[in-house]
């Protein structure tokens, strides 16, 4: 299914719960429109990268459970589509912010399945170079380990 089906499908939800991820993607997409940014994956994921430091934070945890779970299920849709290359630049940056998604003893399925999603996609986006470096620096080894 491509992208552009699963967002189709999320658009119209029939579930109760599936609709706050509705209300999120419909706030993307406005403010994708008005800043007159394509409906591009890389689009999509620039703007859930902000949502998503808004939602989980390193020092803060969970800041917003709803929002929290809607934006990393969209990430973990949009993730698979985004360019390696910008995949590798975010690693920190993302896991830094899915971290404490992954870690927290609250934490339930619905937030904890697209965060290893997101993981997955971050950890097969990685070079060589970046599986080279020792478990002690910012790198897949390092995630893997925890």
């Amino acid at each position: 299914m491509s992208l552009v089906d699963k967002l189709d499908k999320i658009r119209s939800p029939k579930l109760q719960n599936q609709r706050e991820t509705a209300v999120v993607l419909s706030a993307v997409e406005d403010t994708l429109k008005d800043q007159n940014h394509g409906s591009t994956p890389t689009a999509y994921f620039a703007a859930l990268l902000a949502l998503l430091s808004q939602s989980i934070s390193s020092s803060k945890g969970i800041i917003n459970k709803e929002l929290a779970t809607s934006v990393v299920y969209l990430l973990d849709l949009v993730t698979p589509h985004v360019p390696q290359p910008l995949l590798r630049s975010k690693f920190s940056q993302i896991l830094t912010n899915l971290a404490p998604a992954l870690a927290h003893h609250e934490a339930e399925a619905p937030l904890l399945r697209p965060s290893i999603g997101c993981l997955e996609s971050l950890l097969v986006a990685q070079d060589a170079a970046a599986w080279a470096l020792p478990q002690t620096q910012n790198g897949p080894r390092r995630a893997i380990a925890g």
